[in-house]
C-alpha cells in the first residue's frame, strides 16, 4: 500500500506500506512501514478491531447499576464489568447494545442515550467503543450468555465508585463509563 493522501486530521499519511500478519474473527494484526516527521522510517504494529458497545445499565429508582462478572482469559481473572459486546456487521450500534444487554443480563431498557465514543488505546489499535446509557430497566429473562457471564450483580453507584478506588473494578471501559455517569449526573 503506497498512500500519500491526507489522513483525517489533515496531516499526510505516514504509511509507506502495510502488510497483514493475521486476520481473525475479532482482530487483525497489521504491520505498517511509516515515515517519521524527521524523515526516518520505522514500523508500527497495528491491531484492527471491530467496534464494540458499552452499556451503562442504570436503575434510577434503586440508584444502582448492572454489572457482570466475567472471566477474561487475557488477564487470567474474573473481572467486574459493565455489559459490552462487539458490533456485528449487520447491526447498528444501538441494536448491538440492546442485544448485548439482554444476553448478558436478562434485562431490557425503555430509554437509551448515546453518551459518546472513544478509542480504547489508539497507540496500537483502532478499537472504538460506543457508550450507551440504558435506563428504565426491567428483567425479562435470566442471563442468556452463561458461557461468558458467571454472575450478574446490582451495584449501587456509591459502591461502584468505591470499588474503582479500591481496585475492585479494574476494567477500563467500566471505569470510564462510571465517571461519565458521575459527570452526567452532576
Amino acid at each position: 500500500m503506497n498512500n500519500s493522501q491526507p489522513s483525517q486530521n489533515g496531516n499526510p499519511d505516514r504509511r509507506i506500506a502495510s502488510s497483514y500478519i493475521y486476520k481473525g474473527r475479532v482482530v487483525t494484526l497489521r504491520i505498517d512501514d511509516i515515515r517519521e516527521n524527521d524523515g526516518t522510517e520505522g514500523k508500527r504494529e497495528i491491531v484492527e478491531h471491530k467496534p464494540a458497545v458499552v452499556i451503562l445499565a442504570y436503575d434510577t429508582i434503586r440508584d444502582d447499576l448492572l454489572f457482570i462478572e466475567q472471566f477474561r482469559d487475557a488477564v487470567g481473572q474474573t473481572l467486574l464489568e459493565v455489559p459490552a459486546g462487539l458490533v456485528e456487521s449487520q447491526e447498528v450500534a444501538e441494536q448491538t447494545a440492546r442485544r448485548e444487554l439482554l444476553e448478558e443480563t436478562g434485562y431490557e431498557a425503555e430509554s437509551w442515550k448515546l453518551l459518546g465514543e472513544y478509542y480504547t488505546s489508539p497507540g496500537f489499535t483502532d478499537e472504538k467503543h460506543i457508550l450507551f446509557l440504558a435506563e428504565n430497566l426491567h428483567q425479562v429473562s435470566d442471563v442468556q450468555d452463561t458461557n461468558e457471564i458467571s454472575r450478574l450483580r446490582h451495584v449501587s453507584r456509591s459502591e461502584a465508585m468505591s470499588l474503582v478506588e479500591s481496585g475492585g473494578i479494574v476494567d477500563g471501559k467500566s471505569i470510564l463509563a462510571l465517571f461519565r455517569l458521575e459527570f452526567l449526573l452532576k
